[in-house]
């Protein structure tokens, strides 16, 4: 119920003819006797119209009052940490290939809403084939078959999330579609 000032501050720039772009930003939430701020930089680089990449750091010091249990550490203590997000993506007519890297640990702290979860590490991957119908030479549309897996871990190394999922759909006339999905992995 304490009153605060949020800011929020975003720059970005593209790169000329490239389809890139670089940027930074800066969220902070001040109030009496605590403070989240919260600074970063990002990046899209894009070549041969197929292939991206995307990378996201931040950086986050929060000090919270003793009235608020900051999840982490002794209320009243700074808390200090680091956040990254990468993507790279190749996508062509027929293929697509995806992999990611995400993670913040437990430290880190984005009290204007961003980053819901903290003190993880996340990999994810998919790949994709398209088949496209000739017009009239079959009753469907776009055959899309693929397999995707995510890996999750605690920071310090002990697993929350591995799965692989195999994967299909089919679209149709009149918009409909089918989809088929199994998701194959330990439960912890």
């Amino acid at each position: 119920d304490a009153s605060n000032t949020s800011t929020i501050l975003r720059y970005r720039r593209d790169l000329a003819g490239s389809g890139s772009a670089l940027g930074g930003l800066f969220t902070s939430r001040e109030g009496d006797g605590f403070h989240n701020r919260v600074a970063g930089m990002d990046g899209l680089f894009r070549w041969a119209d197929t292939e991206a990449v995307r990378v996201v750091l931040l950086a986050s010091d929060s000090l919270y009052p003793r009235t608020i249990d900051s999840g982490s550490g002794a209320p009243g203590e700074t808390l200090r940490g680091t956040a990254i997000r990468a993507v790279y993506q190749h996508q062509t007519r027929d293929w697509m290939g995806y992999l990611q890297y995400a993670g913040a640990d437990e430290n880190f702290r984005a009290d204007l809403g961003f980053i819901p979860q903290v003190g993880y590490r996340k990999g994810y991957g998919i790949l994709e084939r398209y088949l496209y119908a000739d017009h009239g030479e079959h009753w469907w549309n776009r055959f899309t078959y693929g397999i995707e897996s995510t890996w999750t871990y605690e920071q310090h190394g002990g697993p929350l999330q591995k799965q692989v999922s195999p994967y299909f759909s089919l679209q149709g006339p009149r918009q409909s579609f089918l989809n088929i999905y199994l998701g194959l992995g330990p439960s912890f």
